[in-house]
């Protein structure tokens, strides 16, 4: 995140007041692609330094400057114009400058050397399969953080309420404990963007219908180096159902290959895939996005899954898949599916392994289960 100023023009008209350390501003212009702001005030010197006391009137285009703030691969975009009143104190120069630090490397408490205040509007914002509606926050900078308040709008049609602080120096976002967005509108986008990191079955979904919840309980994202991000927080599944994507294809033809023993023949491929009502923890750390339990059902059978997906879009996990429908006794076989989001490799050998073992437990069970009501007939006389 940086603004890119490559051309602009800056006009100031200054008199010297008082003791000549002092200089009142008169008919300043600054001008840049996507900024016009009037500015009143005065600045000072002191000591070596400039102290500002500035009220800038702006009026600001947010796609212009979207394009020369944000990388255009981040695909982060904002659109709308508007205009507000931004008040800057203090010496400029400490702007994006961090304070000192105990040796423990953390902030000293200490008061903002340069801070601007103000409000930004906008119409709409795009991001990774995310659109927000229109929506307004007001924005404080501290030296070298950035500071929102309350941020109240929509997403994918979802209520969505947020508070969020930008450390400058570190490359640091962090969303306030609490923040969240409700009754979220799943697409096949927003499933390839972000939920295919809690359930890769729905990463390459098509005909993706459903609503879902997420709540924040710790998020810190470090721009820098994706490896230290932390995040914990709930994910509520409202409901939410969709067709397999080709990726998912030798996952379920193997899984079609024992039901058809038991009579049952449907290919699960022409089937939907739904995630009944449930809510998960989701952790985030390391690189990986870890989750337990999720539950998918399909044709009266219920998969769950455990485990974790990597920033890196590598799989480590588990899934539990059914031999018979719930109704039946639900016996079920763990299966690990490594590989990628895009091109998950299911453990073949070993799930058809656990099959045969499993088959192989019942037949001899029912055997000694016959042994033993021999027995027991005998003891009791009946034969």
């Amino acid at each position: 995140l940086a603004l890119l100023i490559d051309e602009g023009d800056l006009q100031l008209s200054l008199r010297a007041v008082g003791d000549g350390s002092t200089y009142e501003i008169q008919n300043g212009q600054l001008t840049l692609p996507g900024l016009h702001s009037k500015l009143s005030g005065d600045l000072r010197l002191e000591d070596g330094w400039v102290n500002l006391n500035v009220v800038a009137a702006t009026r600001y285009d947010l796609a212009m400057l979207s394009k020369r703030m944000f990388d255009p691969l981040s695909g982060l975009s904002f659109s709308g114009s508007g205009e507000d009143v931004f008040k800057l104190s203090g010496d400029p120069a400490a702007f994006g400058v961090a304070p000192a630090v105990n040796a423990s490397g953390n902030r000293v408490a200490a008061s903002p050397r340069f801070t601007v205040a103000g409000a930004v509007a906008w119409e709409g914002a795009e991001f990774q399969g995310l659109s927000a509606g229109p929506g307004s926050m007001t924005l404080e900078i501290l030296d070298d953080l950035v500071r929102s308040g309350p941020v109240e709008c929509t997403i994918n049609g979802g209520d969505a309420n947020l508070l969020w602080q930008y450390d400058i120096t570190r490359g640091l976002l962090a969303l306030g404990s609490g923040s969240r967005v409700e009754n979220l509108q799943l697409t096949e986008e927003f499933c390839r963007s972000w939920l295919g990191y809690v359930s890769p079955l729905l990463a390459t979904a098509v005909d993706v219908q459903g609503h879902l919840s997420a709540r924040v309980e710790q998020c810190v994202w470090d721009f820098w180096a994706v490896e230290n991000c932390v995040a914990r927080g709930q994910v509520t599944i409202h409901q939410a159902s969709a067709a397999p994507g080709g990726s998912l294809t030798t996952l379920l033809e193997i899984v079609d290959l024992v039901r058809s023993r038991g009579g049952d023949v449907a290919p699960w491929a022409a089937r939907s895939l739904v995630l009944p009502q449930q809510t998960i923890p989701v952790r985030l750390e390391r690189g990986w996005v870890s989750h337990e339990n999720l539950a998918v059902e399909l044709a009266g059978y219920r998969l769950t899954s455990s485990g974790a997906v990597g920033l890196n879009r590598q799989l480590q996990l588990t899934l539990n898949v059914p031999l018979e429908k719930q109704a039946a006794g639900g016996r079920a076989v763990p299966v690990a599916l490594r590989g990628t989001i895009t091109s998950p490799q299911p453990d073949a050998a070993g799930f058809l392994q656990a099959v045969g073992s499993q088959q192989l437990q019942k037949k001899l069970q029912n055997e000694v289960d016959k042994a033993v009501n021999d027995r027991l007939k005998k003891l009791l006389g009946r034969e």
